[in-house]
């Protein structure tokens, strides 16, 4: 099994559980990283960020690439539709600048 595919049913749990985590890339991977390791609370950042790999955290961009796909598979999944306004304008300006 990939670690992609190990990854996607903790980021729907999440996304199913805690709908904040639906609108904010950041407050999704904590969560998703909480639930690998329950006492992330009692670690600094400097030590999650540079032992992830030791503690068997996901990559931040598997999580987040994980979200829209199980939000276009789930649309219940979805943000509010600012959000994904918001999400739409960003996408462009992001081709705008990766093609400039």
């Amino acid at each position: 099994m990939s670690k992609c595919a190990r990854v996607e049913p903790i980021v729907k749990k999440v996304l199913e559980e805690k709908p904040y985590t639906r609108e904010d890339d950041f407050a999704l991977v904590y969560e998703v990283f909480k639930e690998f390791l329950p006492n992330i609370d009692e670690l600094s950042f400097q030590d999650i960020m540079l032992n992830h790999k030791e503690y068997g955290l996901p990559y931040f961009e598997s999580v987040r690439r994980t979200r829209p796909k199980l939000q276009n598979k789930y649309p219940e999944l979805l943000p509010p539709q600012a959000v994904q306004e918001a999400r739409k304008l960003e996408e462009t300006d992001y081709r705008t600048y990766a093609l400039s």
